[in-house]
């Protein structure tokens, strides 16, 4: 089955027809709970990696900082990714012939395994590790900040 094949049956399925022929007011929702929740995993990357940085709550532990941001990011995360994959299984192999989308979908995949791999561990021992700490912290927000741009750049093509 090519990947084309798979959208189409994806695009055909209940959800996917019962979104397409949803009232604009869902579609709409779902955008806002996709955006809502991808600001609030940009202010979280954000405030943690200004942390490490040492631009912000210098006076802080960085691990209060982390933990406190992380289950933010986690919630904004999930928030963006379900309401994500709603907007998607709506038209499939639209989204999927757009090219900034398919960047979007890459540069998420990069974030999510940074974030949950690299960037954990860098975070966690940033006392320990300073330099560490602030290259994951660049690496991070150019990465999520990229999701963010790629994004914007889906409506435009």
């Amino acid at each position: 089955m090519s990947i084309l094949e798979m959208l189409q049956w994806m695009q055909g399925t209940g959800i996917g027809i019962a979104l397409r022929k949803s009232n604009h007011l869902v579609g709409a929702a779902f955008q806002f709970a996709h955006v809502l929740g991808f600001v609030l995993l940009l202010a979280s990357v954000t405030l943690i990696s200004l942390r490490l940085l040492g631009l912000a709550f210098v006076k802080q532990a960085p691990a209060r900082i982390v933990d406190t941001g992380n289950t933010a990011l986690g919630i904004g995360l999930a928030a963006a990714v379900l309401s994500g994959t709603l907007i998607f299984l709506s038209g499939p192999v639209r989204y999927y012939s757009n090219e900034f989308f398919r960047i979007k979908i890459v540069v998420l995949i990069a974030a999510v395994l940074f974030q949950a791999s690299l960037f954990r561990v860098a975070s966690r021992g940033a006392s320990e590790h300073p330099l560490a700490a602030k290259a994951a912290a660049i690496v991070s927000l150019l990465l999520w900040f990229g999701v963010g741009a790629s994004a914007r750049m889906i409506g435009f093509i």
